[in-house]
C-alpha cells in the first residue's frame, strides 16, 4: 500500500502485535475498526510500517504471514517464483507451493548456466554436479524433485507439514547460492 494512503474514521482498538502479511514486518498497532455488532472479537487493525488493512477474526489474521523470510539480491525469476511460493504456504495451498519449488530449482539451474528446456532431473544433477548444494542436502532437493512428481501426476494430497519443511530448505539453497556469495563478495561458481 502506499504510505500515502489516509484511512478514514478509523478508531482506538485493541493493541496488537502480528507479523503484517502485506510488508512481512513485526508489528502493533491500536488504531483500525470494530465491528459495531460484536467488537471484541472481530477488528481491522491498520499496519504502521505500510499503512495496510489486516482484518482479524477471533484467532485468525488475514492477509497470514508468508513462511520463510524474504531474500534480497535474488534475480528476477528466482525472486518471483520464491515469493510467489511463501504467499502460497502463507495461504495454505500447499500443492501449488510444491509444485513451484520445481519450477524454482528450474529457474535456479538455468540462472546458474544449465540449459533450457530440459528434464526436471538434469536440473538437480546440475546443481549438485556443479557443487551448488552441499552433498549433506542432495537428498532434499531429489525430494523437491520426487514430491513435485507425485503432486503433479497423483491424486494424493500433500503433506503440508512437509512442504513447510522443504520450504525451510529451499529458503537455505537460496541463501547459500545467492546470499551469501553476495554479502561476502565471493563470486559464484560457474562452468
Amino acid at each position: 500500500m502506499s504510505s500515502e494512503t489516509k484511512w478514514q474514521n478509523t478508531i482506538p482498538v485493541p493493541t496488537e502485535r502480528w507479523t503484517c502479511g502485506w510488508c512481512d514486518s513485526v508489528v502493533g498497532s491500536a488504531r483500525g475498526y470494530a465491528t459495531a455488532a460484536n467488537p471484541t472479537k472481530s477488528y481491522i487493525r491498520l499496519c504502521p510500517q505500510c499503512d495496510a488493512p489486516s482484518l482479524f477474526v477471533e484467532s485468525h489474521i488475514w492477509p497470514t504471514c508468508n513462511p520463510a523470510t524474504s531474500i534480497t539480491g535474488l534475480p528476477g525469476n528466482v525472486a518471483s517464483v520464491y515469493e510467489e511460493i511463501r504467499r502460497s504456504c502463507g495461504a495454505k495451498c500447499h500443492l501449488g507451493a510444491l509444485l513451484m519449488m520445481r519450477s524454482l530449482i528450474m529457474h535456479v539451474a538455468v540462472d546458474r548456466g544449465a540449459k533450457e528446456n530440459q528434464v526436471f532431473a538434469s536440473y538437480v544433477e546440475y546443481l549438485n554436479t556443479n557443487r551448488y548444494v552441499p552433498p549433506t542436502v542432495t537428498e532434499y532437493l531429489d525430494r523437491v524433485r520426487l514430491l513435485g512428481n507425485r503432486a503433479a501426476h497423483d491424486i494424493d494430497p500433500v503433506d503440508p507439514e512437509e512442504v513447510e519443511k522443504l520450504l525451510a530448505f529451499v529458503e537455505v539453497l537460496l541463501r547459500l547460492i545467492y546470499d551469501f556469495p553476495s554479502r561476502l563478495a565471493i563470486p559464484p561458481v560457474t562452468t
